[in-house]
């Protein structure tokens, strides 16, 4: 638990925390949802609760991929993981709708976030962006992907002033349209409260971070996880379990200061690992350039691609 010094302000900038739903638009039968659920109701415990003590489980000073609940075996998981051995699609129509809304993570909860420049890139080609966008002001936004008939690997930015620049990765290559789908930003104070909670500061100038939900086939979240964050296989950043705040937020991971660069991401849970091919992820420090702003790469770690 918390110290009671502690109970107040982080309840007030942690408004927003019950539930955080993105829908990336990455699975057209159930949308992939990402989900920020953190721990609002545990706080208000600790307030009303006479023992103040510590966090008992705080997972920012362990090893990136130790977690302290043994992890179920699959085998008698309540959980889908049917689409492990599923391949990737080799093919796509020609064009991809690809529309939603650009929301703001804020200590009153979501709001539309309006003028948000989006971008989408090629991973292979991360600097030519292949549709652009600014969304309007209730933070619509809908764009026309050009894929030459095969599924797009992409990262879509998500840049405007009051906020962090979102670098937000779909879990899998996109081979169908997608509506409803939520890119999410946040602003460095809030962003602040939030690494205040897991014990630690972030360092920008060398630095990015990452927010990373693991789902099931299904699109639900995995409890019971070891969320694996590495470059070149050496574990990499300080990770901060949401899980061990609330069961709500089970699956859900940030990591801190993690070093500017490609990061591969990987999963496992008794004896399965997933996906067989990590999922790598751009981590970007906060650029030199007068006026930029820091980032966050947000993605979903799932067993393999929907079919």
């Amino acid at each position: 638990m918390m110290h009671a010094s502690r109970v107040t302000p982080i309840a007030a900038a942690l408004q927003y925390v019950v539930e955080l739903e993105a829908r990336m638009g990455v699975r057209p039968q159930a949308m992939g949802k990402l989900r920020i659920s953190l721990a609002l109701v545990l706080v208000a415990a600790c307030g009303s609760s006479s023992n103040h003590g510590q966090l008992d489980a705080k997972t920012a000073d362990a090893p990136i991929d130790t977690r302290p609940i043994d992890a179920p075996m699959p085998d008698a998981s309540p959980y889908d993981f049917s689409c492990l051995t599923n391949q990737q699609p080799t093919t796509a129509p020609d064009t991809l709708a690809y529309a939603g809304t650009t929301e703001a993570i804020t200590t009153g909860g979501l709001s539309a976030a309006g003028a948000v420049a989006l971008n989408v890139y090629k991973v292979s080609a991360p600097t030519t962006s292949i549709a652009m966008q600014t969304s309007a002001s209730d933070g619509t936004f809908s764009m026309s992907l050009t894929t030459g008939g095969m599924p797009l690997d992409v990262f879509v930015t998500a840049a405007n002033a009051t906020y962090r620049t979102a670098y937000v990765y779909p879990p899998n290559p996109l081979h169908a349209a997608a509506a409803g789908v939520l890119i999410p930003v946040i602003s460095d104070a809030t962003f602040t409260e939030l690494s205040g909670l897991a014990g630690t500061t972030q360092d920008d100038s060398v630095n990015g971070a990452l927010f990373v939900q693991v789902q099931d086939c299904a699109g639900m979240s995995v409890a019971g996880v070891t969320l694996h964050v590495q470059q070149a296989g050496t574990d990499v950043g300080t990770l901060f379990d949401l899980g061990e705040l609330t069961a709500q937020a089970a699956g859900d991971f940030f990591a801190f200061n993690v070093p500017d660069g490609a990061t591969q991401l990987t999963v496992t849970i008794g004896t399965l690992t997933f996906p067989t091919t990590a999922r790598t992820v751009g981590v970007h420090k906060k650029p030199a350039t007068t006026g930029a702003e820091a980032t966050i790469t947000v993605t979903q770690v799932v067993p393999g691609p929907s079919t």
